[in-house]
């Protein structure tokens, strides 16, 4: 069971907000994992995800970097649709640029209201 607390009954959304590809992501190639034996990091993408569908998380994606669609925001959108995020029969996962002043992330009240029931 995950250490996160979410009150009896509630829905469990997560927002991941990133700009970089991720060193432990979706086994797709395109991240660089960690040298486990340095970091004691055992566990990678299938155990994490594995853990939040157990745990009933869906994970909202925001791709804040600047380049367009490549390897982050494949990554992202895969984490979203690995973990049931899905709105509007898509993965909910977001380009925003973050890197450019003040961004309107407005869009997951919208994607949170479309995924309950």
């Amino acid at each position: 069971e995950l250490p996160v607390c979410f009150r009896p009954g509630a829905h469990r959304f997560v927002a991941l907000f990133s700009n970089s590809s991720m060193h432990n992501g979706p086994p797709d190639g395109a991240y660089e994992p960690y040298d486990a034996t340095a970091t004691g990091i055992v566990p990678g993408y299938p155990a994490a995800v594995a853990a939040l569908v157990a745990a009933g998380i869906r994970v909202i994606t925001i791709d804040g970097s600047d380049v367009g669609p490549g390897t982050v925001s494949t990554q992202l959108t895969t984490l979203a649709q690995d973990t049931g995020a899905l709105y509007l029969d898509a993965p909910a996962c977001f380009e925003i640029p973050l890197g450019y002043g003040p961004a309107d992330v407005s869009v997951i009240l919208e994607v949170i209201d479309g995924l309950v029931p």
